[in-house]
């Protein structure tokens, strides 16, 4: 039951894959004000949102227009690096709790503070999902976050791409290349999400419409790429990865995706080329190099598997993993 619900998810990410296609091309004017303000109007009273790309459209439409005031609208580099900012002054804010605590532990104890009190909703991005992702409910495009671990389901899955449908509407988006990127970068974040989660089909279909938006961008590449490895849709994922590496050779991910796939899939050969062509351009990458000394040493290439965790030890003296493979290996050697 719960694979066919999540094809039939699938199959909505693929009409809704096929919608934006047919209306970018009759659309010629940036509508994503619509967006931000139904975003705005169904955020519950008093809420706090954590934001990233919308971040400016948001307080615009707060500061300017007068939009929800109950609404707190922060950013979320506020949080990563709080060094760098002043938001978060007690006579800026009435409605939230502002912790006394060292910088390091402001953002946990923000949430700890302020998620039993009130809604907080957070914007998804790729690499910042991590700090929350298992509090995370998807809720269309803002998610709200739980006080507690919330366990995804399929009718929460069918319930967020209902939502996500109104809020998106792709058929006010133009041709214009700024706002493609907005979308793109949006759908990206909840790609994540859902990869994180090993949803791999509804990942699948936000890394789609993200490189359809912007056909040429490294990251939504790579993304769609793990997408389709963890599918098994090799041939797919490695066509895709090496897309992402033609527009970026020096970007090491892609390499060490392509890498992995093939050593899980026992293509030893390939692996190892992979991930040589990682270690070009990440010298001191651990799991590249731990690779190469475990392909290398099952190949019957003592030395050269020596010499790859010699590398990690130089690195780091206190890898313990290395150091045991290192110490087996020179046993063997002798």
């Amino acid at each position: 039951a719960c694979l066919i619900s999540v094809l039939l998810s699938m199959q909505f990410i693929l009409l809704f894959f096929d919608h934006f296609k047919h209306n970018r091309e009759q659309i010629d004017y940036w509508q994503t004000t619509k967006m931000m303000s139904r975003m705005l109007e169904r955020i519950d009273p008093g809420a706090v949102i954590i934001a990233y790309h919308s971040w400016f459209g948001l307080n615009y439409l707060q500061q300017v227009e007068g939009k929800r005031p109950d609404v707190t609208i922060l950013i979320l580099s506020s949080f990563i690096v709080p060094d760098l900012f002043t938001d978060f002054e007690e006579s800026r804010f009435k409605n939230i709790v502002i912790p006394k605590v060292p910088l390091e532990e402001f953002a946990s104890a923000f949430l700890t503070e302020n998620v039993y009190n009130r809604p907080i909703y957070w914007e998804p991005v790729v690499d910042y999902n991590k700090f929350v992702n298992a509090y995370l409910v998807p809720d269309g495009l803002l998610f709200k976050i739980s006080p507690v671990v919330y366990p995804l389901t399929s009718e929460s899955v069918r319930t967020y791409l209902s939502q996500l449908s109104d809020d998106l509407a792709l058929s006010e988006m133009s041709d214009d290349l700024e706002e493609s990127a907005f979308y793109a970068q949006l759908l990206s974040g909840h790609g994540a999400y859902f990869l994180e989660k090993e949803v791999y089909e509804i990942a699948l279909g936000h890394f789609k419409m993200a490189a359809a938006m912007v056909p040429n961008h490294p990251q939504f590449l790579n993304l769609l790429g793990i997408s389709y490895a963890y599918l098994e849709h090799y041939e797919q994922a490695e066509e895709t990865f090496l897309r992402s590496i033609s527009v970026n050779r020096e970007n090491d991910e892609p390499y060490l995706n392509l890498a992995k796939m093939f050593m899980n899939n026992a293509q030893q050969e390939k692996a190892m080329y992979y991930f040589n062509k990682a270690i070009e351009y990440a010298p001191n990458h651990r799991d590249a190099l731990f690779s190469l000394g475990k392909i290398n040493a099952s190949l019957g290439n003592k030395q050269e598997a020596l010499h790859f965790f010699h590398r990690i030890l130089t690195i780091n003296p206190k890898d313990e993993e290395a150091k045991k493979e290192a110490d087996q290996l020179s046993t063997r050697i002798q």
